[in-house]
């Protein structure tokens, strides 16, 4: 089930009052069966995978439609340079 079949015990818990408007028991959800890139092309927004640490992960995820990446793979982590603290506060 991918959600309660009745309400709750109160007028305003879930499934809640019927002005919510849920659907019913037996729709399904919008993102069943879809995957994370599946739902993201669908609303127009793009999708980053952060932790890319090789290749072969970042192909795979290429692979499945993801448009952005970061991670070891693409840039190692670095120091910060110094910089002057109160001057960076200064100018906030």
């Amino acid at each position: 089930d991918s959600h309660q079949s009745e309400n709750g015990p109160g007028p305003h818990l879930p499934p809640g009052a019927p002005h919510w408007q849920l659907p019913r028991p037996d729709m399904p959800l919008v993102f069943e069966g879809r995957s994370s890139g599946d739902l993201c092309r669908q609303l127009k927004l793009s999708l980053t995978a952060e932790g890319v640490e090789d290749v072969a992960t970042a192909d795979r995820l290429r692979i499945m439609g993801c448009e952005l990446a970061q991670g070891y793979h693409f840039a190692p982590a670095r120091e910060f340079p110094f910089y002057d603290a109160a001057g960076l506060r200064a100018a906030i």
